[in-house]
């Protein structure tokens, strides 16, 4: 099996298995307490200022929406499971949340041009295959506006990566990926480039 097939395939698996958890997923899995994110966003949300325009890119089930919301920003939820989005869209229904909308488009789809004043993608990195990290975090960059902000976070077990938020140039990522000099928690950082 080719390499460009196998990653379709693995991809494919993983839309599969958050669709089969979707049900279960506010029972099961989303109401545990996570101080460590929780504080992230907080951070983040506090480097924002003013409201603005959120990407919650891999949104899942939309269990940070709420935060970004109460904060007085206008959030685009996207995520590859159609299963999980229509659990968000039961949790934050549209017509109660107008300012929070969501789409079935995956992290290697995006195709924003400076539209974001903030993007956050927490704990989905570790589903997309290492060599396509740097081109899901250059379309995080193009999506946001200038000095936007930006942070993601992927399980330090997953690919022997540190947790790691990286605002710059895809290949800024991929030296991150490459070092081992990874710092153990998210960085919320500005965007470095204009555009």
């Amino acid at each position: 099996m080719e390499r460009a097939e196998w990653l379709k395939k693995m991809r494919a698996q993983a839309e599969a298995l958050y669709d089969h958890l979707a049900p279960a997923y506010w029972v099961t899995f989303g109401l545990y307490a996570n101080a460590a994110h929780r504080q992230f966003i907080e951070k983040f949300l506090g480097r924002l200022g003013a409201p603005g325009v959120i990407l919650d890119a891999a949104c899942g089930a939309g269990r940070y929406d709420g935060m970004l919301l109460e904060a007085g920003h206008a959030v685009l939820g996207i995520d590859q499971s159609c299963s999980m989005l229509a659990r968000a869209q039961v949790v934050f229904p549209q017509e109660r949340f107008p300012g929070l909308r969501y789409a079935k488009i995956g992290l290697q789809e995006i195709d924003f041009q400076a539209k974001f004043d903030g993007v956050i993608c927490i704990d989905a990195l570790e589903h997309v295959c290492p060599e396509d990290w740097p081109g899901v975090l250059a379309r995080f960059q193009k999506a946001l506006r200038p000095s936007g902000v930006d942070v993601e976070s992927c399980r330090p077990s997953l690919y022997r990566l540190r947790s790691r938020a990286v605002v710059g140039s895809a290949e800024d990522w991929g030296q991150c990926a490459r070092s081992s000099s990874c710092n153990q928690g998210p960085e919320i950082c500005r965007k470095s480039s204009p555009g």
